[in-house]
């Protein structure tokens, strides 16, 4: 192509001289050749980097539908654990039960994890600015909701059981009173829409 650019640069500028050279005939089919492969080229170029930024487009959103994927799939854990703890750890009166310690340990281990899990997606937000710019809500709302269960999980850590008992009452433990309550919707659900609003932007982007 650099060739067929060079020669029709010579065309312009040495036209009459060349026709002169070459003959009518031959100076027409060669500079109709000379134009052909440097539009085509031109055109394949173009073609090839729009094809280039589409298949950048497509592994961007699969990486934020895999990221999307994880934060749903660390939401329905939280919730599924919510659940649990009546039905697994509460004893006594359904609305100030006490809270068998085994079973609230066993599901606070469970709830660490998804924890981990927001604060490990609140870091890979923060990072990579280039794939989730302009959603500075999405790295608020994770952070909301990694904090949020932190406090739980800090009440778990702090709080001291006694050893001659097997239950606490669940008025020893506020957080957690929060968790199953009302407050999860506030705290953690709302935050939660936020972070599904941001990556519904991200995708249509």
């Amino acid at each position: 192509m650099l060739g067929a650019v060079i020669a029709l640069f010579m065309f312009v500028t040495k036209g009459l001289v060349l026709k002169e050279y070459l003959g009518d005939e031959t100076y027409k089919l060669f500079l109709q050749f000379c134009l052909i492969t440097v539009v085509g080229g031109l055109v394949s170029t173009v073609f090839g980097e729009l094809k280039h930024e589409q298949e950048l487009r497509e592994t961007r959103r699969e990486s934020i539908r895999q990221f999307h994927s994880k934060a749903v799939c660390a939401y329905n854990r939280a919730k599924k654990l919510r659940r649990l703890l009546p039905v697994k750890a509460f004893v006594g009166d359904p609305d100030l039960p006490f809270v068998v310690i085994s079973d609230y340990r066993a599901i606070m281990i469970e709830l660490e994890e998804v924890q981990l899990e927001f604060e490990s997606m609140k870091r890979e937000v923060s990072i990579s600015k280039n794939l989730f710019s302009n959603v500075q809500n999405l790295e608020k709302s994770l952070n909301e909701m990694e904090k949020y269960l932190r406090a739980i999980l800090h009440e778990f850590e702090q709080t001291n059981f006694s050893v001659n008992n097997h239950k606490v009452h669940i008025s020893e433990l506020p957080r957690l009173r929060d968790f199953v309550g009302e407050r999860f919707v506030a705290d953690f659900s709302a935050p939660y829409d936020k972070v599904e609003a941001a990556f519904l932007r991200l995708i249509l982007r």
